[in-house]
């Protein structure tokens, strides 16, 4: 019986073996161009965010208060996510659509932490509120960020140690545009947006939001209903007749009334009158810009009284006599003029004028100047 030599095939190599000596393929440099691109173009539009939450509460904390912790907490989020984001499942765009989730979640979380605001006073109040709103939000973008295809494995070299430290010192270099995009990319668009989309920052807040939504959508968008449902029609953030009357409903309370309100370049403009003890006051974020009393009935008062009598002595610089000579703000004509920079209430502009003075006013907010005139 002659014995057939049965013939055998080679085996295919597994897809997952590599032979020794060969190199792991790795994204070339366009991708990983495009990569940082979509990275830093993320994280810009989160930073972005957190800016219009964090001038939402400057009224609340004031500007300095609410920005004290802003940065720090920005860019120890981004270190995180980039010495953690291997810890963690998922590809980019799945955390991305979760970013759009939170995005949308945040404010009603935030106008929750506004009202124990008396209790948790201006260090504690904006550092918790950071932690709920700014540290979540960014935390999540810088690991979508990592997460990216050609961050991932951004070297030339097969060494897994040089591919892991390769994404970190990415993403910590990214911490540092994100620091720079705080101060004047952010501040450049943020004013481009309030003159000529909306001048509220909630309303550019959630604009980018449901950009951000648009970019990478998802089913889970539908558990962001109800908090946006809950921002739009709780809070009176949102400029409209419906939060203005909401908002006086808890003014009464307190013996005060709105009577005119604006988000500006300098901060958020208020005017408040005082029904019990009979004075306005106008307001930019936590500061005041200066009050009046508001005359007795049935007496005409050419100026009023201001609520701070250090404006009335600044009206005294009319009284300065010169030692040497005529004073310089007298012209060949003999008319005194004045400068003013800051037109405030219009307190001390107001008496100068009044003294046949010819006064110029220099007041960088416009809607200062409107609510003063």
């Amino acid at each position: 019986m002659s014995s057939k030599t049965k013939s055998k095939k080679p085996k295919k190599p597994h897809p997952t073996h590599v032979e020794k000596g060969t190199e792991i393929a790795h994204p070339n440099g366009f991708k990983i161009a495009v990569s940082i691109v979509q990275a830093c173009f993320l994280l810009s539009l989160t930073v972005l965010a957190t800016n219009l939450l964090e001038s939402c509460i400057s009224p609340v904390y004031g500007s300095l208060a609410a920005h004290q912790y802003h940065d720090r907490l920005i860019i120890s989020a981004i270190l995180v996510a980039g010495l953690t984001h291997r810890w963690w499942n998922g590809s980019s765009r799945s955390w991305a659509q979760v970013l759009a989730v939170l995005l949308l979640s945040v404010p009603s979380a935030v106008f929750y932490l506004v009202r124990f605001s008396g209790t948790l006073g201006p260090r504690l109040g904006p550092l918790i509120t950071g932690l709920v709103s700014t540290v979540p939000v960014t935390l999540i973008s810088a690991i979508a960020a990592c997460k990216r295809r050609g961050l991932r494995n951004s070297n030339v070299s097969s060494s897994n140690v040089n591919r892991q430290w390769t994404s970190y010192e990415i993403i910590t270099n990214l911490a540092f545009l994100a620091s720079i995009t705080r101060h004047w990319f952010s501040d450049l668009l943020q004013q481009w947006m309030r003159e000529y989309i909306s001048n509220s920052n909630l309303i550019s807040y959630y604009l980018l939001a449901l950009f951000q939504a648009f970019l990478f959508p998802s089913n889970y968008l539908l558990f962001a209903a109800l908090p946006v449902l809950h921002t739009v029609f709780y809070t009176a953030h949102i400029p409209s007749s419906y939060a203005d009357r909401l908002l006086n409903a808890t003014l009464h309370d307190h013996g005060y009334s709105l009577v005119a309100r604006q988000e500006s370049v300098t901060g958020y403009i208020s005017v408040l009158d005082n029904v019990k003890d009979g004075f306005r006051v106008m307001r930019c974020d936590h500061s005041l810009l200066g009050g009046e009393w508001h005359p007795p009935p049935g007496k005409k008062s050419g100026l009023r009284e201001p609520v701070y009598a250090i404006f009335v002595m600044l009206e005294a610089v009319r009284l300065v006599e010169s030692a040497v000579g005529p004073p310089a703000a007298v012209d060949d004509k003999g008319q005194e003029n004045a400068l003013v920079i800051g037109l405030g209430i219009g307190t001390t502009p107001s008496a100068l004028i009044a003294h046949g003075i010819s006064t110029t006013i220099l007041e960088i907010d416009p809607v200062v100047h409107d609510f003063a005139t």
